[in-house]
């Protein structure tokens, strides 16, 4: 069973009412060995939280672990978090995703936020629930646990156990399990703490916050992951379902497919530009050209993306389909792509390929492609730009041969459609 809910057709609260129906449903479950393991960006939503007090309350055999982004840290936070801090329940633990988006205020010597520092932020937004050890279902999709969230055009999906998700819940059990497990990825709130404040006093005082061996020594973190011995061979996967990652070191930031080595490892017989497949590491960057290039030539790629970048991979891709004839439909967000996406559709004028562009006023926050005609659906985390596969810990799920799931997604992508105006007459009005 695969279930997709949308904000644009299903309503914001849908998709927060459906996190609690899951959360509630578990208050009269008979087993008594259940796991449930939160990966979240932004959680904001006390509704919500107060669902998984009043279940950790009653079902004390019932564990949840927490790896939240850096953000979520801080003292100002609105986080939904701080509640469930304050219940100081035995079955709960909370860890942050070590990040330091931070620079130093030229005028004060003050700390202070800046994305284009963040080198660890995690993007996943996704509930894992495990019975007796064995991964029995996920909810995951674009959808933020806030208010935000609500009234943003997002999707949520529920992933049972059946066979073919099998690798996407093992692939996000791998993953959490490393987050968790490494203190050099995450750290409990009272080190987060430390680490902030160690980095405070570091700006005041004039360290470069932009020399990695400083930043090691002031905050006592490894400059890269510990992976001990030679790495293992690449694991060939294919499947109606597979999952890709994205993870960066802290520090060091390197590019991996993963922070779980068993994610960084894998491969898939990916499809050339020339139609031969060859053997390729499972990037995101890899499973979406997977996924553009199985269009066949006179399809339609339905394309909805929040942020959208002409410097990755993908971009290429897209122009690449159209050129084969394949009509590509993007849906942006108006915000964060209006000048790119003129320029696309300028450019797609000039050359008659049939590639067509809305943006939304609205926060358009979805992630995904789907080809009706095919039954592929991609979705996850992943915005298409250099962040998400350099800076991020992010994720894309793709679905081959699901004519059901590629219809929702069609679906949703319409009604937003139909609801937005075209690249060509945002200009004209402007």
């Amino acid at each position: 069973m695969t279930i997709a809910l949308f904000s644009s057709t299903d309503g914001g609260d849908m998709l927060a009412e459906a996190v609690r129906t899951v959360i509630e449903s578990l208050n009269d479950d008979p087993d008594r060995q259940i796991t449930l393991d939160l990966m979240c960006f932004a959680f904001t939503d006390h509704s919500i939280a107060e669902a998984l007090i009043a279940l950790l309350r009653r079902r004390p055999n019932i564990s949840l672990r927490v790896i939240a982004d850096w953000s979520q840290s801080a003292a100002k936070s609105p986080t939904a978090l701080r509640a469930l801090q304050a219940a100081e329940l035995p079955n709960a633990a909370l860890r942050f995703k070590i990040d330091m988006p931070y620079a130093t205020d030229g005028t004060s010597g003050r700390l202070i936020y800046s994305y284009a520092q963040a080198k660890g932020m995690l993007h996943h937004k996704t509930l894992f629930m495990r019975r007796a050890g064995v991964p029995a279902l996920m909810l995951a999709g674009s959808f933020n646990w806030s208010a935000r969230g609500r009234q943003a055009y997002e999707n949520l999906i529920l992933l049972d156990n059946r066979t073919e998700h099998t690798p996407v819940l093992q692939g996000f059990g791998h993953e959490f399990e490393t987050l968790w497990l490494d203190e050099s990825l995450t750290a409990a709130p009272a080190r987060a703490r430390q680490i902030f404040d160690a980095l405070r006093t570091a700006a005041a005082q004039g360290v470069d916050l932009d020399d990695p061996h400083a930043l090691a020594q002031v905050t006592g973190l490894p400059l890269a992951p510990a992976r001990a011995g030679t790495p293992p061979p690449r694991r060939m996967v294919d499947g109606p379902c597979l999952v890709a990652f994205s993870g960066g070191h802290p520090l060091s930031a390197p590019e991996t497919a993963g922070h779980s080595a068993a994610n960084d490892r894998r491969a898939i017989e990916l499809l050339r530009s020339g139609g031969v497949r060859r053997p390729a590491p499972l990037t995101l960057n890899t499973l979406t050209l997977e996924a553009i290039r199985s269009v066949p030539d006179g399809a339609t790629l339905k394309v909805a993306m929040y942020a959208l970048s002409n410097r990755v991979p993908e971009f290429q891709a897209l122009i690449d389909a159209a050129r084969r004839d394949v009509r590509v439909e993007l849906l942006l967000d108006r915000r964060i792509n209006a000048a790119g996406a003129l320029r696309l559709q300028d450019m797609a004028a000039q050359t008659g390929l049939p590639i067509t562009l809305r943006t939304s006023r609205r926060r358009m926050h979805q992630k995904y492609l789907c080809c009706p005609q095919t039954g592929m659906v991609l979705t996850g985390t992943a915005n298409m730009t250099m962040e998400a596969t350099l800076r991020h810990a992010d994720h894309r799920i793709l679905f081959r041969h699901n004519p059901e799931l590629a219809a929702a997604f069609a679906r949703d992508f319409d009604t937003i459609w139909d609801r937005v105006t075209p690249v060509a007459e945002v200009s004209q009005a402007a």
